[in-house]
């Protein structure tokens, strides 16, 4: 169940339970706090790797955000895992879906006004 909480992105729980298993001191039950401790600093490990990386992503889906490039800012926060987006990364998740569908909806607008004038033919000289 540990392997299956960390590799889905759930450290937190991962962790209470290899501390509580590592932090065992009866002797009928070592082998359990032995295995567990090396797997406690490898959890956290990932945990922080995994931390810095969505923070990365994060910045990164901000700025392409702010420079108007919202199908890259997209795939950025694309590349987070669903239990590791926060708040903020919904928050700007849902701008970019908007600004996106905006610039969608305004393209479209162009192309048919676009077409429209090109049916009316050449302006009268």
């Amino acid at each position: 169940e540990i392997r299956n909480l960390s590799q889905n992105y759930r450290y937190e729980e991962a962790l209470a339970l290899l501390e509580k298993m590592a932090g065992i001191t009866d002797h009928r039950f070592a082998e359990f706090a032995e295995w567990a401790q090396p797997l406690l600093q490898s959890v956290k490990e990932d945990s922080i790797h995994k931390r810095d990386e969505v923070a990365s992503l994060f910045k990164a889906a901000s700025e392409a955000a702010a420079q108007c490039q919202f199908k890259q800012a997209a795939r950025f926060l694309g590349q987070i895992p669903e239990p590791l987006r926060d708040d903020p990364s919904r928050k700007l998740q849902a701008t970019i879906q908007t600004s996106l569908e905006r610039l969608r909806s305004l393209s479209a607008e162009i192309n048919s006004a676009a077409r429209a004038k090109k049916s009316d033919g050449p302006p009268a000289g």
